[in-house]
């Protein structure tokens, strides 16, 4: 089966191949030293890889259904949605940091992962709501 996942080296060139829109995310609302490393899209979908070299976080926003944009299958010791202006966010973690989310903005669906299978690594929720806002 041929892999539908294109990397791009920017992400204006995936907003254009996948026929989707992401917001350009303010650096401030990211975890210390965060910054994109890697552009990937396919139809529909964008996902954007950021780093800072020992921790991971990606978010994905598609204009599709899905049953798991996450792609994170581990067990976390805390599941519990949290409204945001009404917006539920699906969130997978522990009480204090969540370490993946899903919601549904006006268009699509988003989902942020930190550190998958790390309890205890994901973002505080007040990080995790900033990110989510960006979406709106």
């Amino acid at each position: 089966m041929i892999n539908p996942w294109k990397q791009t080296s920017t992400l204006a060139e995936a907003e254009s191949l996948s026929g989707i829109s992401y917001p350009e995310i303010d650096p401030r609302l990211l975890p210390a030293g965060m910054k994109p490393e890697a552009y990937f899209c396919m139809n529909g979908l964008i996902e954007v890889r950021y780093g800072n070299g020992t921790d991971t976080l990606i978010i994905r926003r598609t204009n599709r259904s899905a049953d798991n944009l996450t792609g994170d299958y581990n067990s976390y010791p805390a599941s519990f949605d949290y409204d945001l202006n009404g917006m539920i966010l699906h969130c997978n973690g522990t009480k204090e940091y969540v370490n993946n989310a899903e919601f549904t903005p006006y268009i699509g669906l988003v989902s942020i992962v930190m550190n998958p299978g790390q309890p205890g690594k994901g973002l505080p929720l007040r990080v995790l709501c900033a990110l989510a806002e960006q979406f709106l």
